[in-house]
């Protein structure tokens, strides 16, 4: 009498096969999420980066930072907020970008990512330093 094996993978087998797959899914998934944290921060640093230059031209052009609001702003008097919608325009929806402190010499601008937005970022410009976006908020 003969055993006739039946074509098909074994209960064993497709066991074996799924607990591979699933150990180097496993060994891949922090590189995929720190993949993704160095996208969002770069895209945080482009709006950084463009919220700075936005802020140069107005002090150029007002003789102060921008702060926000509708208030006067230096040469540019009452249509502040008109010169900085002129100037100003993020491109990136996902990153949330708020002037949060603005003198005639200095100014503090945040930003977050919406996928993480307890990661925030700042920058500190002045007319006297070159500033650089890092982690953390402005100080109030």
């Amino acid at each position: 009498m003969s055993v006739r094996r039946s074509a098909g993978f074994t209960l064993m087998e497709i066991m074996i096969v799924v607990a591979v797959i699933a150990v180097l899914a496993l060994a891949l998934l922090p590189n995929l999420l720190s993949s993704r944290q160095a996208v969002q921060d770069s895209a945080i640093e482009a709006s950084l980066q463009r919220a700075m230059t936005a802020q140069e031209l107005f002090h150029a052009r007002c003789g102060t930072y921008f702060a926000g609001g509708t208030g006067s702003a230096g040469r540019c008097g009452s249509n502040g907020a008109t010169e900085w919608a002129r100037i100003y325009r993020d491109s990136d929806p996902n990153v949330t970008v708020t002037l949060s402190q603005a003198s005639a010499t200095a100014y503090c601008i945040q930003a977050f990512h919406s996928a993480d937005s307890s990661r925030i970022w700042r920058v500190n410009g002045s007319t006297t330093t070159q500033a650089k976006p890092e982690i953390g908020a402005c100080n109030s």
